[in-house]
């Protein structure tokens, strides 16, 4: 199953759309006005087509130098960490999750591992657009809400690094 993530054209809450293949709306991303102008948590709220609240992801307030992190919570509680690898290695990091998580490749061309098993594909768009947008190929559709906050996580840590 692929999915489209399309942020918002010049949106001030940092607002985003995903979509199916088809162009069907399967998510709604709602990005929170003062956390992306004063706190720079980037706070994000992921909810179904529907609008019931999935997901919150928000970028850690304080960092270990060089590193940009964000939290993926559900109902209260957190789920994972994602933050950038260091300079040598490629891809991201997934703590606190309950089974491990990687994500490695450049750029955005990133596989997400479940332990030795690829579960997704994050990429960018064939067509070029305006706005920022990617692609999730997600393998099992159970796995899509949780695979979704985790590319939203790497868009708040990608933007979080290109603001300073």
């Amino acid at each position: 199953m692929k999915f489209l993530i399309k942020n918002t054209f010049m949106s001030i809450r940092g607002n985003s759309k995903v979509t199916t293949e088809d162009g069907q709306l399967a998510y709604k991303v709602k990005g929170k006005l003062f956390s992306n102008l004063i706190s720079k948590t980037y706070k994000k709220v992921i909810k179904d087509a529907n609008g019931k609240k999935l997901f919150v992801v928000r970028n850690k307030f304080w960092h270990k130098p060089f590193y940009k992190s964000a939290l993926i919570y559900q109902n209260g509680k957190k789920l994972a960490t994602v933050q950038n690898s260091h300079f040598i290695k490629n891809g991201y990091e997934v703590t606190d999750a309950t089974e491990e998580i990687k994500i490695e490749g450049k750029f955005w061309n990133l596989d997400i591992m479940l332990g030795d098993k690829k579960i997704g594909h994050i990429g960018r768009p064939e067509k070029i657009t305006l706005d920022d947008a990617y692609t999730l190929e997600v393998d099992d559709p159970e796995d899509a809400p949780f695979l979704v906050a985790m590319m939203i996580a790497i868009d708040n840590i990608h933007d979080q690094r290109r603001r300073g």
